[in-house]
């Protein structure tokens, strides 16, 4: 299911995630909350005499779904003129229109209307979504689109647009369910005065449907997985799709703004405004999940057991193998959390234990009240139970303006460092880096601001042959490394590369103590490996290999012993999962093999007591897989469920 605020959002921010979906006959639901007028001119913009049109918000509205239907239709069939049935539908007391496409009746688009014109939003407050959200406003009137089944006018309150995307939800039953990022970056900030990369709407659909998807796992008892997706600020990041990818990408987009139809109709084919120039954006070359996920939640316990972590429903869940190298695991085990962000990163300290790092991501109606506070949960004893969860707060930390500040706050990586203490680092507000270091069993100091700038979100850190921390990150034009010194401290920045990351950075520790990194190029994404030199130094040039495509982090994971491989895993331009064996030391390899199906998040690597490389990953169906050791990772095995949709 998607959830968005306009008719093109999952085209832009979502495809090619929801496009492979449709292709492997998952059931589609997407969910448009506003009608999309805008100024009720379907026209291009840049067109002479364009404010000379006459302004029809209904008709363009209309317009709009003309558009985003026929780019379903290709999308489902190949043939973007295949024919829909519309008809109205009630849900919580709210009558909407839902368009089911006749070929493929699993694809269902829900036109839910509000307004948000540009008159209505001028008003003090704004007659617009992101006001209903805050509770500025009581209630929001739909608009009635030329040729709807839906003929009324009505008034949608707060609390009844989340009742009304519950009851979808109940009748869809999702697995997944995507939306837009709830917390965008920043664009300018001026002494407590901010304004955000994203349109306001796309942030309010976020948070409505997060709020709902909540409040549904909470009454129905199913756990859908929830993915967020980067909207316009991907144009300030290198881009990642890869060009086949994004001219599929780009073909559906020409569709939706009705490049290829009849214009000469009263209510056009499609969005004129997007028309054949959606290339020309600088934000739909990418496709950036908000909440990648780390590589680090299967790990190996001292008593010889895999053991694999997940977010669902806001909490921590665990589960394990009966016994080593078992085939049989035991049923998940919830450890709490509340209200946490999808990611987690799993540590595992020198004595064994594994320590669990996360983001507590509470929703409020007040900008000012979305607090993001990185919580910690650790074993007491290798093996054994987690204690509760410590709040460690943001690094934003007591400033006036903390509560902006906050909501930016990205995703932790965390390590032991050679004292044996626990190490976490994030992104902050100013898109460096901030750290805070575990100073006692239960005390932690304070944050410190180890610099950085242009950081993007998915940070790495490893412990290299002098058994100091080595810290990674991307940015726009190159690959940062923070180093550990003697006295615990760390060194500035330096830019280990001058090329283009886009996306999370990967490093994985070789049997020797070199590191490995990997992560994926500006531009087209390819799959990029950099392999440190036996004296620590690192090469100027890396080596490209052949990585068939994809979005999103590379897992990496080096078996121990001398003749340890090193494997590689992603997601791939069919959205299923590749992997790659490297070889250790030296020389890279090029070949990848097709792994298992389309999942979410980032898959995660481990070897098992016998040394047999594991791979875990989420699927789209909401269950958790795993496979093991065989050259193609081709035998996967199912975990038990943590909740009735799957997980």
């Amino acid at each position: 299911m998607q959830i968005v605020a306009h008719c093109d959002d999952d085209l832009y921010f979502m495809n090619p995630a929801l496009h492979h979906a449709i292709s492997a006959g998952a059931p589609i639901t997407s969910v448009y909350l506003t009608a999309g007028e805008a100024d009720g001119r379907n026209v291009a913009y840049g067109v002479p005499d364009r404010s000379s049109h006459p302004v029809d918000h209904a008709g363009y509205a209309a317009a709009r779904r003309n558009g985003i239907r026929s780019a379903y239709a290709e999308m489902a069939t190949g043939d973007r003129d295949s024919p829909w049935r519309t008809e109205p539908a009630r849900y919580a007391g709210v009558n909407v229109d839902v368009a089911v496409l006749i070929a493929v009746p699993r694809i269902r688009l829900v036109f839910v209307s509000l307004v948000g014109q540009e008159a209505a939003t001028a008003g003090d407050p704004p007659q617009a979504i992101d006001s209903l959200w805050t509770g500025e406003i009581p209630a929001l009137a739909t608009l009635v689109p030329t040729g709807g089944a839906v003929t009324r006018k009505q008034k949608v309150s707060r609390d009844g647009l989340l009742d009304l995307l519950q009851e979808i939800l109940a009748e869809a039953r999702p697995t997944v369910v995507r939306i837009m990022d709830p917390d965008p970056d920043h664009k300018t900030y001026d002494r407590g005065e901010i304004t955000y990369s994203d349109h306001a709407g796309h942030t309010a659909a976020a948070h409505f449907a997060l709020h709902a998807v909540r409040r549904f796992e909470r009454s129905n008892g199913r756990f859908p997985l929830v993915e967020s997706y980067r909207g316009y600020y991907n144009r300030h990041w290198p881009r990642n799709l890869t060009e086949a990818a994004f001219a599929t990408k780009r073909q559906i987009l020409d569709t939706y703004g009705g490049t290829h139809g009849d214009r000469t109709a009263e209510i056009g084919c499609g969005d004129y405004l997007v028309g054949d120039q959606a290339h020309t954006t600088g934000y739909g070359q990418s496709t950036t999940q908000r909440y990648p996920g780390s590589a680090s939640w299967l790990r190996l316990q001292p008593n010889g057991r895999l053991a694999a972590f997940a977010v669902i429903a806001g909490d921590v869940h665990l589960w394990q193998e009966t016994k080593p190298g078992a085939r049989t695991w035991t049923e998940p085990v919830r450890l709490g959390g509340g209200d946490l962000a999808p990611h987690l990163d799993v540590v595992a300290g020198p004595d064994g234990r594994l320590h669990l790092v996360g983001v507590r991501q509470p929703l409020t109606p007040s900008p000012r009240g979305q607090h993001r506070t990185l919580v910690v949960a650790s074993q007491a004893e290798p093996n054994g139970s987690f204690g509760g969860w410590t709040e460690l707060g943001n690094p934003a930390g007591r400033s006036a303006d903390r509560t902006l500040r906050m909501r930016e706050m990205g995703m932790p990586v965390a390590a032991v460092r050679p004292d044996g203490m626990l190490q976490v680092f994030v992104r902050n507000f100013g898109r460096g880096v901030s750290s805070r270091t575990q100073t006692g069993p239960k005390s932690w100091g304070p944050w410190s601001d180890l610099g950085g700038s242009r950081v993007q979100e998915g940070l790495a850190v490893a412990t290299g042959r002098s058994g100091r921390l080595s810290l990674f990150a991307g940015t726009n034009n190159s690959v940062l490394v923070w180093n550990q010194e003697e006295d615990g401290s760390f060194a500035p920045p330096a830019a280990l590369l001058r090329r283009e990351a886009t996306g999370p950075v990967s490093v994985a520790r070789e049997h020797d103590g070199r590191l490995l990194l990997v992560y994926r190029a500006g531009g087209h994404g390819e799959v990029t490996i950099l392999r440190q030199a036996r004296e620590g130094a690192w090469p100027t040039v890396p080596a490209v290999i052949d990585g068939e495509g994809g979005f999103g982090p590379v897992a990496a994971f080096s078996a121990p012993g001398k003749d340890g491989e090193t494997l590689l895993a992603h997601r791939n331009d069919q959205g299923t999962l590749s992997v790659s064996r490297q070889p250790t030391g030296k020389g890279m390899s090029q070949s990848w093999s097709a792994a298992g199906a389309m999942f979410v998040r980032t898959p995660a690597i481990a070897t098992d007591a016998a040394a047999r490389f594991v791979i875990a990953a989420l699927g789209v169906d909401g269950v958790l897989r795993v496979a093991r050791g065989s050259d193609d990772f081709s035998e996967w095995v199912a975990l038990p469920s943590a909740g009735a949709a799957g997980v």
